[in-house]
């Protein structure tokens, strides 16, 4: 009988375990924060009114490549919860 749960995602270091428990490695954080700093961007670029339609594709782009860099590198719950909350306030 297999005892090993298959269920728990493995993240990029080799860890296995749900995102709650396990710390995020540098790497993770930085895409994170990428995605973080991206989504910001977006937001701040939407509501210009002289805003130039090229760059803000651009910036959808980048969003979602760093969205998919946070899923390869195993944060995809924490990426989706980035991109859920909007627009964030410092």
């Amino acid at each position: 009988m297999n005892t090993e749960n298959t269920d728990q995602p493995e993240f990029s270091n080799g860890q296995k375990g749900s995102q709650a428990t396990a710390a995020p490695t540098k790497l993770q954080i930085h895409y994170l924060d990428l995605l973080r700093r991206l989504q910001d961007a977006k937001y701040s670029y939407e509501e210009d009114p002289g805003r130039e339609e090229w760059i803000l594709q651009a910036i959808y782009k980048s969003s979602y490549a760093a969205f998919r860099s946070c899923v390869e590198h195993g944060v995809e719950e924490m990426a989706k919860s980035i991109v859920e909350m909007g627009h964030t306030t410092d």
